[in-house]
């Protein structure tokens, strides 16, 4: 199996398409998202730095690939059932859990299958198209949903016209590119805030890096890099020295990460050269300074290489052995299982040591790391159920990102497991107050999904770009409030404007604000935000509890 970025190509077959031609497809569309998951993150329609599309998508498109890895001489049903199965357990995210669908319908209709041609392709798009859609509650166009849907009418429409599978691949991702630069104006918000939808985009991406590899082009070539639509923010050169916090850890070797700064630095040959000496390598930067993730039996080898180029700051190396069987979960050793009242678990998605604590004081059995940017894989959230003893499982994902995930989950176990549809941490908490493992099920989930209705959520991070969202203008690092995930206020104190979220909340008299304070505050800036409320608002119960979430100078719980 050809490894990431290493120019795998599917001109050995025209017509029809073998097993490895397939895979190399794979592999190279998995280049493609790798090169441009900054520009799709920064696809986000809110400044808040939380965008993650591309992560997810990458990290998704990432574990089909591993599992690829393990085939010999695959047809290309073992090929696409393969490469379904590993986007399964690894998916992440809305993007992920639609684009793991998208294959599963790939390879439904490869299935039995030992090659294909353009009909088995347009076949096997029709049937991607109808589980991505399956795949949401309720399909909204102007979204990725969209964008694959305008790949199978052209995969289609072209395989009917008897082109051979590199034309057929270049037209369905020419309109791919077309439908993206649409979705602004099919969805409002999205024209608000000047941006195409990044799931679509990064379909698009993934549709383009299988055209190049069907036509025969290098994948490693600069020009492999996307073009984002002219409304999108023109901020794709920009490091976010928050990315390698939503990266997810494989299982085998050491995490190794930098940052290494140096005068013309040349990101590509930067990108090539990690691709000879590691594994899982992402690269992004400038000419002066790169961020370096790779997975490696050595560390050392990586780190002397990043010597050997520029100053190096920001070193992490973690041992993914010890980690796999702590870190996806429940992080804490010395913490043994509770006791499980009648066999029941509650299964918490949580971020930030202080909420860890409120969740365990009460009643969640199990944690597992993730939240706005480190969204848990499939994989991570089935390995927890598994791992607990009980047969009754509730799951509070706790962010709506996580939520696909938590019900893919579902379906594999066969437990009684039920996922509460909490979309923040108050929502989380609130679900838990009133939560009795003696009680049925049904009672349970009543009063759990009725808790969290009950309670607004608001969060104050600092804004990743100058916006003006739903009529609030905000410029890039000042303070930004939202309730219940819309912007509602803005500017240059956070006082000020936590003042003015709750008052948007329209809290009544003798109402309760709790202030989860993140890791950027002291206690002090806490409390003095607390004194604000009080003085603002009469009859106001304000309580200060210490979270220490990242990203987030506050998460506010409005009930």
């Amino acid at each position: 199996m050809t490894a990431t970025g290493s120019r795998p190509t599917a001109t050995d077959a025209k017509t029809r398409l073998e097993g490895a031609g397939l895979a190399a497809l794979f592999t190279a569309a998995a280049a493609a998202l790798q090169r441009n998951i900054e520009p799709i993150n920064d696809l986000n329609v809110f400044p808040v730095p939380d965008g993650d599309t591309g992560t997810n998508m990458y990290l998704t498109m990432q574990s089909g690939i591993d599992d690829l890895k393990g085939l010999t001489a695959p047809n290309v049903s073992e090929a696409a059932s393969a490469f379904y199965s590993g986007t399964f357990m690894g998916a992440r995210g809305n993007s992920g859990v639609i684009l793991s669908q998208f294959f599963k319908g790939f390879s439904e209709g490869l299935d039995g299958s030992t090659d294909c041609g353009t009909d088995d392709l347009a076949r096997a798009c029709d049937l991607a198209r109808e589980h991505a859609y399956k795949s949401v509650g309720k399909p909204v166009e102007g979204t990725m949903l969209t964008v694959i849907a305008s790949v199978a009418d052209a995969t289609r429409e072209a395989a009917g016209e008897g082109h051979d599978i590199a034309t057929v691949l270049s037209i369905a991702s020419d309109r791919a590119a077309e439908t993206v630069a649409r979705t602004t104006e099919m969805l409002p918000v999205l024209q608000e805030a000047g941006v195409v939808d990044a799931g679509g985009q990064g379909l698009a991406v993934i549709i383009e890096g299988m055209r190049r590899s069907a036509a025969g082009e290098d994948v490693t070539d600069a020009a492999f890099d996307i073009q984002v639509p002219d409304v999108a923010p023109s901020a794709s050169a920009r490091v976010s020295d928050d990315f390698f916090e939503a990266h997810a850890e494989d299982e085998y070797g050491y995490c190794t990460q930098f940052v290494v700064e140096a005068e013309g630095l040349d990101v590509d040959d930067l990108r090539a050269l990690m691709n000879d000496i590691a594994g899982s390598t992402v690269v992004i930067g400038d000419g002066s300074r790169a961020m370096v993730h790779g997975h490696a039996e050595d560390p050392g080898k990586l780190i002397s290489f990043g010597i050997s180029i520029g100053a190096l700051s920001k070193v992490k190396i973690e041992n993914m052995d010890a980690q796999h069987t702590e870190f996806a979960s429940d992080r804490r050793e010395e913490e043994p299982e509770p006791e499980l009242p009648g066999g029941v678990a509650v299964i918490a998605v949580v971020w930030g040591e202080g909420i860890e604590k409120v969740f365990r004081n009460s009643g969640a059995t199990h944690l597992v790391t993730g939240g706005n940017t480190m969204n848990p894989s499939v994989r991570d959230l089935m390995d927890t159920i598994d791992r607990t003893s009980a047969d009754t499982v509730y799951v509070l994902p706790n962010n709506k990102n996580i939520v696909p995930a938590a019900k893919q989950a579902v379906e594999q176990s066969s437990k009684s497991v039920h996922v509460v549809d909490t979309v923040s941490i108050p929502q989380g908490i609130a679900a838990l107050l009133n939560y009795q493992a003696e009680a049925e099920v049904d009672e349970n989930l009543t009063k759990m999904e009725n808790d969290r209705e009950g309670v607004m959520t608001g969060e104050i991070t600092r804004a990743a770009r100058d916006a003006t969202i739903e009529g609030v203008d905000v410029r890039q690092g000042q303070f930004l409030a939202l309730l219940d995930g819309k912007p509602r206020a803005a500017g240059d104190d956070l006082n000020p404007v936590l003042v003015d979220l709750v008052g948007h909340a329209e809290v009544p008299t003798g109402g309760l604000v709790t202030l989860y304070w993140g890791e950027m505050l002291s206690s002090s800036d806490a409390d003095s935000a607390s004194q604000a409320l009080k003085e603002a608002y009469d009859g106001l119960d304000v309580e200060v509890v210490h979270g220490g979430q990242p990203h987030y100078q506050f998460i506010v719980s409005i009930e």
